[in-house]
């Protein structure tokens, strides 16, 4: 709990402030369906304003993107230069809401690389 509490204690440091985007809000792999026709639609959307760097570390929670979406995005959204390097900070809430609910052994582990990381 101390070292939960030290890396929240942290995040304002780590995180840059950002403009707020249109964000998805549940934005992972289950939440794409590709039609036969090649198109690929959203659904189970949880819409709001936020951290366009906290949409897109949900994408890698449970499945990876594959790495022309992460293309795509940058055409259209500009990210800062080192936003891949804060995704896993943007996961901590997911990793404790595992870690509660399902005593999840993968999210323990990723928790605790995220402490080590970031602490």
């Amino acid at each position: 709990r101390d070292e939960i509490a030290r890396l929240m204690s942290k995040l304002k440091d780590l995180i840059p402030t950002q403009p707020p985007s249109l964000c998805h809000g549940d934005f992972w792999i289950n939440n794409l369906f590709r039609q036969a026709d090649g198109r690929v639609y959203v659904i189970d959307p949880a819409i709001h304003f936020g951290l366009p760097e906290a949409d897109l570390a949900m994408t890698q929670m449970y499945g990876f993107f594959p790495e022309a979406f992460y293309e795509g995005y940058r055409e259209s959204h500009a990210l800062l230069p080192d936003w891949k390097d804060r995704l896993p900070l943007y996961q901590f809430k997911e990793l404790v809401l595992m870690i509660a609910q399902f005593a999840h052994e993968e999210s323990i582990q990723k928790l605790r690389e995220l402490i080590r990381r970031f602490c």
